[in-house]
């Protein structure tokens, strides 16, 4: 079973740091060992957005019917698509994410994270993978 973490990054530091995800990942990986230490507590704190639980879980509900199906629970949405299932835990900051494979998630979760916001970044931390669910936008400058 493959465990990910999803946080919603503060857009300005989303951009600072989108092509220095492997800092980002680091500071992330050390929070979560970590994180009873006020200092990463700040910090983190600071760089993530709460991630709003009503507003994405309607969100998905609307994007998924007539192809899956959604059960959202107290902080916790499951996700069934044919033989797949996805269960993710929602915390205030951090979204844990349980499915058998990367492709599961990006078809049931990822492909509709993208359209709510574009500042998610996930990482596997038993597999060291991270990375960002979407590119950021080029600013036209005239």
């Amino acid at each position: 079973m493959l465990q990910l973490s999803l946080f919603w990054i503060r857009e300005e530091f989303a951009k600072h740091y989108f092509h220095k995800s492997d800092l980002l990942y680091a500071f992330l990986r050390e929070y979560k060992k970590e994180h009873a230490d006020q200092t990463y507590n700040r910090q983190f704190d600071f760089i993530t957005k709460d991630i709003p639980f009503a507003k994405i879980s309607r969100y998905l509900h609307d994007k998924l019917k007539g192809s899956a199906k959604v059960h959202i629970g107290i902080n916790h949405i499951s996700i069934e698509h044919q033989n797949l299932q996805m269960a993710i835990q929602c915390d205030r900051k951090e979204w844990t994410i349980l499915c058998s494979s990367m492709e599961e998630a990006e078809l049931m979760l990822f492909e509709y994270m993208r359209g709510f916001h574009t500042s998610f970044f996930v990482m596997d931390v038993h597999n060291h993978q991270y990375g960002w669910l979407a590119p950021i936008k080029k600013e036209i400058i005239l």
